[in-house]
């Protein structure tokens, strides 16, 4: 029984520590898409910019890369685990 319980700790560890991981890479997501945004109406755009770009964009593919074969539902599920768990920070 001992084992049971620590079995089933260990899968909600685990599976707090995978939802972290997703909220992070739709945090990481965001800033790639708002500094895209910004050089896509950017008059000019320097190599250091570009860069920039570049290193994100290969941070978030390997930082995102656990979640590619995830099915749908299960990715909302923890997308909405994400949600929840801003909107308790929020209130902190």
């Amino acid at each position: 029984m001992k084992r049971l319980s620590v079995l089933g700790l260990l899968l909600m560890l685990l599976s707090c520590s995978r939802s972290n991981e997703l909220c992070h890479c739709i945090e990481e997501s965001e800033a790639l898409n708002t500094l895209s945004n910004e050089l896509l109406y950017a008059d000019e755009v320097s190599p250091e910019q570009q860069d920039e770009l570049m290193r994100l964009r290969k941070h978030i593919d390997s930082l995102c890369a656990p979640f590619q074969n995830i099915g749908t539902e299960e990715l909302y599920k923890m997308r909405n685990e994400c949600i929840d768990q801003e909107l308790l920070d929020m209130q902190k």
